[in-house]
């Protein structure tokens, strides 16, 4: 048996638990009412009416999209290049993949948190 097993199994499941607050903070960035983004839509529609405000909220939209991309791909690297570490021994060639199920399993602890903020 691995000694070393629960601190990589910790860590690949925190990467999905740090995702799961980080996504909600990222998309905070780009909507609240005092961001840049948001006011940039806002003179955008002022001065240049409804076309300018739909492509300037297409724009914040795609910034937020993107971030929040890199932000899950970022923390699924890190998840899969601890499963390389040794972890592979111990479940098979197919580690990577299951590190990947334990990132998502570690987004839906703050499913219940969030619904519950929400309601």
């Amino acid at each position: 048996a691995d000694p070393t097993l629960w601190w990589k199994l910790a860590i690949i499941i925190s990467c999905g638990t740090l995702a799961a607050v980080l996504i909600p903070e990222f998309t905070k960035i780009f909507t609240s009412s005092r961001s840049g983004h948001v006011k940039e839509i806002v003179t955008a529609s002022r001065e240049g009416g409804p076309s300018l405000n739909i492509l300037s909220g297409i724009v914040a939209g795609n910034f937020s999209a993107f971030w929040t991309g890199l932000l899950i791909a970022a923390l699924m690297l890190v998840a899969y290049f601890t499963s390389m570490m040794g972890l592979d021994a111990v479940i098979g060639p197919h580690a990577g993949i299951f590190a990947f199920g334990l990132v998502a399993f570690g987004m839906l602890c703050m499913g219940p948190v969030t619904i519950a903020v929400d309601s």
